[in-house]
């Protein structure tokens, strides 16, 4: 310290700032240096008056320590979220979409069991069909010989057979065995041999 015409010293060039000073804000060190030449009341009520304008830190490190330790809060929540994320994903790619592949699995086979089906009852339709179409060919070539037969028994005083429940038609194939027509066991493999006893004379 320089005493400058008998006044208050000055600081030189080589003096360094106690602790308390090194915490004031810019402003209220400028306040001291400026009344460094006033009586030194006047610069005690300054050092007081910037010391008490001087904002604690000890509040601002609170709030940033607040601050901080929400966020830390915030990217542990995110981090456990990510972590169910994760472990669901896992369980689906391990346990779901094996389970779902074996039940496509087992779709398809019902699919192609409900298409031999469909193909089975397109073949008993058509040959049902040609079953009937016999028939009616049947009854177109034997009807007028039974009518003729009917007219050529009642002239002759021969008892009717109309209402007999013994009569049956001339030339009709016997009906098929009812063991034929049996759909137990799944579709015949043969529907043509039932065809062939019925009618064996149709190739």
């Amino acid at each position: 310290m320089q005493p400058v015409g008998g006044g208050a010293p000055r600081p030189g060039p080589g003096h360094r700032l106690s602790g308390s000073l090194r915490q004031l804000d810019p402003a209220a060190l400028l306040m001291l240096l400026l009344d460094a030449d006033r009586p030194e009341p006047v610069r005690s009520g300054a050092r007081e008056l910037a010391l008490f304008l001087t904002p604690e830190p000890a509040a601002e490190a609170k709030e940033v320590e607040e601050t901080i330790e929400g966020m830390l809060l915030r990217l542990e929540e995110f981090c456990s979220l990510t972590d169910m994320i994760r472990s669901d994903t896992s369980q689906i790619l391990e346990e779901n979409i094996p389970l779902l592949k074996a039940k496509v699995t087992e779709m398809r086979g019902i699919y192609a069991k409900v298409d031999q089906l469909e193909a089975f009852v397109k073949m008993v339709g058509h040959h049902v069909s040609f079953l009937e179409a016999h028939v009616l060919q049947a009854e177109r070539d034997h009807g007028a010989f039974s009518q003729a037969l009917r007219r050529w028994l009642g002239s002759s005083g021969l008892p009717s057979f109309r209402n007999d429940p013994t009569w049956v038609w001339l030339g009709m194939p016997e009906p098929a065995p009812s063991h034929l027509y049996q759909t137990r066991g799944g579709p015949r493999p043969a529907c043509g041999d039932l065809f062939q006893e019925v009618h064996p004379s149709q190739p």
